[in-house]
């Protein structure tokens, strides 16, 4: 039962109805009988600023965001760590001591579902990004820390050029942009294909980032859609006999490195389990 010593913690976005993450963090604070509840608040670009300076004078612990106020939020928080500097957008945010610090677990929550999947480490890899957006960047970031390779195609070229540029100044590195006539050939090249974009979501579950056919058999594929559990794109590279890697996963993940900010929960199997199964539950009922 909520009391005046209850920690308070939220996602905030727009619109926010489909997010999963207060059943997957609800159910550990049940599960670790902690004293904690967790809210999701639509909140508009207009009150994008009052709604993080009331949560603060609310006293609340944390809270995460998403789309589409990743980037637009870093003006009215405080602190920024480094990561989230990198990437340039926050998804996570605590509060103590009158102090907002934002930090992002996109990425470090995508490269620990895939070595966790893989058993091994990034370094050296060869990874192909569908997407340019904010998940995308996140996810390049992290897997160029980790020294792999990447290789990035958006239908707007002109985004992924960007990134690159962007890349190049803060890291001192590039990436390959690619370009659609050479699209096979760098699929067929890379050891991990991910859709970084929002193509197969519900309700467009018919939709896929790309044709069946140009998934190279016997690849990594991995999509960041968890709505469907399975999307088209993971069905299709099932058939071309692909290890296949749901977006479950970089939620669970993620989310976890969140319960590590906020209240220093390791995040171990156990409690991604617990988060695990909370949302597949979920999902199920929703399908």
């Amino acid at each position: 039962m909520t009391d005046s010593k209850t920690k308070i913690f939220g996602v905030i976005g727009h619109p926010i109805e489909h997010s999963l993450s207060p059943v997957m963090h609800n159910a550990v604070f049940k599960e670790k009988k902690i004293n904690a509840d967790y809210f999701a608040f639509d909140v508009d670009d207009k009150n994008l600023g009052n709604a993080i300076y009331g949560a603060d004078a609310l006293k609340f612990c944390g809270l995460n965001v998403t789309i589409p106020h990743k980037i637009s939020v870093m003006k009215y928080i405080d602190e920024i760590s480094e990561e989230a500097n990198l990437i340039n957008a926050v998804n996570t945010i605590k509060f103590e001591k009158g102090i907002a610090t934002g930090y992002n677990t996109d990425g470090i929550g995508a490269i620990k579902a895939i070595e966790k999947n893989l058993n091994e480490c990034l370094k050296g890899k060869k990874i192909f990004v569908f997407g340019a957006g904010g998940a995308a960047r996140a996810i390049i970031f992290s897997a160029l820390l980790s020294d792999a390779e990447i290789s990035i195609y958006n239908r707007t070229s002109e985004k992924a050029v960007l990134i690159n540029n962007e890349i190049n100044e803060k890291l001192n590195k590039g990436l390959k942009v690619v370009h659609l006539k050479n699209l096979r050939a760098e699929l067929k090249d890379s050891d991990i294909i991910i859709n970084a974009t929002s193509v197969g979501m519900f309700p467009n579950v018919d939709k896929c980032a790309i044709n069946e056919g140009d998934i190279p058999e016997g690849k990594v594929v991995m999509d960041i859609v968890y709505n469907p559990i399975e999307t088209k794109f993971l069905e299709f590279a099932k058939k071309r006999n692909c290890k296949v890697i749901g977006g479950v996963d970089m939620l669970v993940e993620q989310g976890a490195e969140a319960l590590k900010i906020w209240l220093n929960l390791e995040a171990d199997e156990n409690l991604t389990g617990i988060m695990r199964k909370a949302v597949i539950e979920k999902l199920i009922k929703k399908m």
